[in-house]
């Protein structure tokens, strides 16, 4: 029987598969356990959610196969696999075909050793030769059909396509906060606002239920030089009974400060994404930091239907602020007045 060529389809049908594998687990990481984004970048997370992914192929590859004999990546290439006779592989085999791929071809997923099985499986296969799992019962070769042709490349990149924005949206609904919809109460707000702070793992305060700040514990630090003495505080803005925005006011005597646009950004999402209209789309976090670093110290302008203000004054640091990048600090053993109101409602 002639040994299947085309390796390299085989191999992108596997890594089709494990992506596919592991996105109900990337669904429920991001929006159940609000997992912070930076913790994704880690590589022991990233290891824990390979062996997920490898935990489902284990488990759903053998029936798949028994069933349909192929998986969603074989399908794609079209690559079927059947037993010496043509037929589905038995329940028992398939279970049995599963685990080999992942013990001898992948390597058990270790790192640096599971590439150098893949590569032993990939010169292996381009020599001719039949893999250690492409023997059936009583060791007769399986029938495996891997057809050539430029479509199945092109419903390979469509479908990687479509995960990869499938993920993008999974991050960005995980960015909707907890509480939604008009009148959003000032504990509401801290919620929101301190589900921000963690899911972006920002050395910052969080926010207690009245608009302080109070410490973050994950941090097992205060940060003194952004809220001097307590004094910073949100607030709510009414129109009448309409809640319409939230405002934070910092009037303190300091000897030093710093001015960290990391409290309006927080703020202004804990409010915006409250909104009903507002959609996932809405919160590409780089652009509203961007849009706040790039203000002068001074503004008001309106994006996405908010109206955003900030106004600020500095008195006795001997410095203005805007020749110190933010950082204010007043002559040894004296104090300087700070000044900083900054709002965000809507239009």
């Amino acid at each position: 029987m002639e040994v299947p060529r085309h390796p390299w389809r085989r191999y992108f049908a596997r890594l089709l598969d494990i992506s596919l594998y592991g996105l109900p687990f990337l669904a429920v990481e991001l929006l159940w356990f609000h997992i912070p984004i930076k913790t994704f970048d880690r590589w022991w997370f990233q290891l824990l959610n390979s062996y997920l992914a490898y935990g489902v192929m284990l488990l759903a590859e053998p029936f798949l196969l028994h069933f349909w004999a192929t998986t969603p990546g074989k399908a794609v290439f079209g690559i079927t696999v059947r037993d010496a006779q043509g037929e589905k592989l038995s329940l028992h085999w398939a279970r049995r075909r599963t685990f080999e791929v992942f013990a001898y071809g992948m390597g058990c997923g270790v790192p640096w050793y599971s590439l150098w099985k893949e590569y032993q499986a990939l010169k292996a296969a381009r020599e001719g030769d039949r893999l250690e799992w492409e023997f059936g019962a009583e060791g007769k070769p399986e029938r495996l059909e891997v057809p050539s042709g430029l479509s199945s490349w092109l419903a390979y990149g469509f479908l990687q396509l479509a995960t990869l924005a499938l993920t993008v949206v999974l991050v960005l609904l995980s960015l909707l906060p907890p509480h939604r919809g008009e009148g959003l109460t000032m504990a509401e707000f801290a919620d929101n606002y301190n589900f921000y702070v963690r899911r972006f793992s920002r050395e910052t305060y969080l926010m207690d239920s009245g608009g302080g700040l109070t410490d973050n514990p994950e941090f097992h630090a205060r940060e003194l030089w952004n809220d001097p003495d307590g004094a910073l505080r949100w607030s709510p803005i009414y129109e009448g009974e309409e809640l319409t925005g939230y405002r934070y006011v910092l009037d303190t005597d300091t000897a030093y400060y710093r001015l960290d646009p990391a409290y309006q950004f927080y703020g202004t999402w804990a409010f915006f994404g409250s909104l009903p209209e507002t959609s996932c789309f809405d919160l590409i976090p780089w652009q509203w930091e961007a849009l706040l670093e790039e203000q002068a110290l001074n503004f008001d302008f309106s994006y996405r239907g908010l109206r955003l203000t900030r106004r600020a004054e500095a008195r006795g640091f001997g410095e203005s602020w805007d020749n110190t990048a933010g950082l204010l600090v007043a002559p040894q053993g004296e104090k300087g007045h700070i000044y900083l109101e900054f709002t965000v409602t809507k239009e």
